[in-house]
């Protein structure tokens, strides 16, 4: 018997409520919206927006995303334990950030609080404290899109908007804090719907005749997403029947080509990403080269459950 078998059989001798603890054995978790994975959930009663995860076959990081009883949670704090098996804190995410990159590209990353919000209002000058100027340190995953935040940069969530005090991409590993400081809303550049500041729309390029012998692109995966789900999606380049390599960033609009609040793109990297239908109806999603020259486009249903 392996020592995390012995770990497991010893965990599994608990009663169902052992003063704390409730532990939930082999729960199924989704890991970044692709890998599932059975883990151990220990659920600690005086916090009920932290949970302990044991996993085993699967390399646990800080910043991962857990899907898990429908909610999404964040892992904070990662043990290797001997390469047996990987021990992690999770944090229930608050809420998401979006924001559009230079290209209109749509980005979504979850994050949760540092600290209790609810200590964090007004700014103190002496005698006078300014209300209305409330404060928020959240923690989100570390990548190379959020490596790329800025002083000042805008978002919007809590039916308010926010920008960018100060970044700290080195005190816990693959994890970004970022404080922010509530800011005016401008309704010439907020997009209030999609939850997105300073909102650019999506650049897609026109799309071409195809060549037999010209590089092509193509989207693999589903033509329909169920509301409140989610679904992966494929890019390949191909030149001559042949698949070549190739770089793609995704985007979604409605099916003339406009902004949608339908569906966001959860994660985007190496060609693939990560869609979530949001509300019914249909939406195009495109991929677009590097340069900008190919696209191509997959129309999806979001539909219901039932």
């Amino acid at each position: 018997m392996s020592d995390f078998d012995r770990y497991k059989k010893r965990i599994s001798t608990l009663k169902e409520y052992n003063g704390l603890h409730h532990v939930s054995l082999n729960s199924t978790v989704t890991i970044n919206g692709m890998v599932q994975k059975s883990a151990q959930i220990v659920d600690d009663s005086d916090t009920k927006d932290q949970k302990a995860i044991s996993i085993v076959d699967h390399v646990l990081k800080n910043g991962d995303i857990i899907d898990w009883q429908s909610e999404k949670w964040i892992n904070i704090v990662t043990d290797n334990m001997s390469g047996l098996y990987y021990r992690g804190v999770l944090r229930r995410c608050n809420g998401s950030l979006k924001w559009n990159d230079e290209h209109g590209i749509l980005n979504e990353r979850y994050f949760t609080f540092k600290s209790d919000p609810s200590t964090n209002f007004g700014v103190s000058d002496g005698r006078i404290i300014a209300v209305g100027n409330e404060r928020r340190t959240l923690l989100v995953s570390c990548d190379d899109r959020t490596r790329l935040f800025k002083r000042d940069q805008r978002f919007l969530f809590d039916s308010r908007a926010w920008k960018i005090t100060a970044i700290d991409n080195i005190s816990v590993k693959n994890i970004s804090i970022v404080t922010l400081e509530e800011d005016l809303i401008d309704t010439a550049k907020d997009n209030l719907e999609l939850e997105i500041a300073d909102y650019v729309a999506p650049i897609v390029p026109p799309v071409k005749p195809e060549d037999p012998s010209s590089l092509i692109i193509e989207i693999n995966g589903d033509a329909s997403i169920t509301k409140a789900r989610s679904k992966t999606y494929t890019c390949i380049f191909s030149k001559g029947g042949s698949q070549v390599e190739g770089i793609a960033t995704f985007a979604i609009t409605d099916i003339d080509g406009n902004s949608t609040s339908l569906a966001t793109i959860e994660s985007q990297g190496d060609n693939v990403c990560i869609v979530k239908g949001v509300n019914l109806g249909y939406i195009l999603l495109h991929a677009i080269n590097s340069d900008q020259t190919l696209t191509s486009q997959k129309k999806i249903q979001i539909k219901a459950l039932f």
